[in-house]
């Protein structure tokens, strides 16, 4: 199906032989499975197709789709990962919203069928499907019941453990409003909602995860609706393994399907088609020469494809800046100025921009030896008073460095600085 004119979305639908009335409908979003042989891209679909094939054999209807960086015409995830779009901030676009936008017209299509029920739809989904799996269930009220798998933690665990390193662009909203992820869970409250992980994941550490939900289900018991939040805490790796599945299955089963609380899973979720014969646009590798890339043309891609380069156009762009020619010159910027100032900058506090201009770095003590000179400095900002220790080769002033590196210490780095200097300049560190 096309999400919108150009964007194809390369998908597979599970079902049962027989469908007598309709059944609840599960829509999976794959996480980042490379299935590719000779030049051809079967989908990442096709790396999770056990779970359609679980979910049709126990009366599901199941809609696995692709990614657009993983499908079966190469988008792109990584636009600042790794291809230096920045860009991509400037125009707000991330592909997690294009993600999100294939995640909600599924939705749309999978309510012409009929044998959905489209009051029972669920979306579940593993590593990149984990996140996608939550903008969906966020952004759209018609998912009744939810179970992210391996997809969120929390922005420390993210900036300060480094975890961010792990991940590609789409696994980031754009976040105007500086939330931490617990805020992104709660939309989906009161609806049945089980977060899914496993416990030696390094890419969403069980840390993080934990509180993610303990503060969700403070906002579950708040709405009288406890039992329709759960963990589910598998043994190991970030990795597909049927013990994780099973939390995701039971959780469907018990909501979607009624059944009852200690229900026991009959069958595990096994692999059984090759990816081959899930491939859903024709190729014709007739006429390709040995070791040779396929074309387009041969890869079956629709000639009006907008997906490789979907990120030029995904969000629109004011091509040309209006002003009103009726007002002064003054009064056009001060408009301009509120609207950058509300649109770039609306997740900051009320003039904080303004204060963080007029802070104020002062020396405070300073001392030398051994050929190292250092600085206690402190920088305030509006209300709030910093330390900042300097350290750099005697006669250079603070003003004349070519190159400032910037460490900022947790308290086991801190007590580390401490150690390292405190008897090399005790005057710096006395009160």
């Amino acid at each position: 199906y096309q999400s919108m004119p150009g964007l194809y979305v390369t998908a597979k639908l599970y079902r049962p032989k027989v469908v007598e009335k309709a059944l609840p409908t599960i829509l999976y979003v794959c996480g980042h499975a490379v299935k590719e042989k000779n030049g051809v891209r079967y989908g990442n679909k096709a790396g999770y197709e056990h779970h359609g094939m679980w979910y049709a054999k126990h009366g599901f209807v199941c809609l696995i789709i692709d990614t657009v960086q993983l499908g079966e015409i190469r988008g792109e995830h990584h636009g600042t990962y790794s291809k230096d779009r920045m860009w991509w901030f400037s125009r707000g676009y991330t592909p997690a919203g294009v993600e999100a936008w294939a995640g909600i017209r599924a939705l749309d299509y999978l309510e012409t069928r009929p044998e959905v029920d489209k009051t029972r739809f669920g979306v579940t989904g593993r590593s990149g499907g984990g996140a996608y799996s939550w903008w969906i269930a966020a952004l759209d009220e018609r998912i009744a019941c939810a179970a992210p798998t391996a997809g969120i933690t929390t922005l420390r665990n993210h900036v300060v453990d480094g975890c961010v390193e792990g991940h590609c662009d789409c696994m980031f909203m754009v976040n105007t409003y500086r939330w931490d992820y617990d805020k992104l869970a709660a939309l989906v409250a009161p609806r049945p909602l089980c977060i899914v992980n496993t416990d030696k994941d390094n890419i969403f550490p069980i840390d993080g995860v934990f509180k993610i939900y303990q503060s969700t289900r403070r906002i579950y018991k708040l709405l009288g609706a406890e039992k329709n939040i759960g963990l589910q805490v598998a043994e190991g790796p970030h990795a597909d393994t049927q013990p994780l599945n099973t939390g995701e299955f039971h959780w469907m089963t018990r909501f979607l399907q009624g059944a009852e609380l200690m229900s026991t899973l009959d069958s595990p979720a096994v692999h059984s088609i090759s990816m081959e014969k899930l491939r859903v646009f024709p190729v014709n590798t007739g006429t390709l020469a040995p070791n040779s890339k396929p074309t387009p043309d041969q890869l079956g891609w629709p000639a009006d494809q907008l997906n490789t380069r979907i990120d030029e156009s995904f969000v629109a762009i004011e091509e040309n800046l209006q002003t009103d020619t009726t007002v002064s010159w003054t009064e056009n910027r001060k408009n301009l100025m509120m609207a950058f100032k509300n649109k770039v900058f609306d997740g900051w506090s009320e003039g904080l921009h303004q204060e963080i201009a007029r802070a104020k770095i002062e020396p405070i003590k300073t001392s030398e030896k051994d050929g190292i000179h250092m600085s206690l400095m402190s920088l305030q900002e509006g209300t709030v008073t910093l330390s900042m220790f300097l350290t750099c080769r005697p006669g250079i002033k603070p003003n004349e460095l070519e190159l400032i590196v910037l460490n900022i210490l947790d308290e086991q780095g801190w007590q580390e600085f401490v150690n390292t200097y405190v008897h090399r300049y005790p005057t710096i560190f006395s009160p």
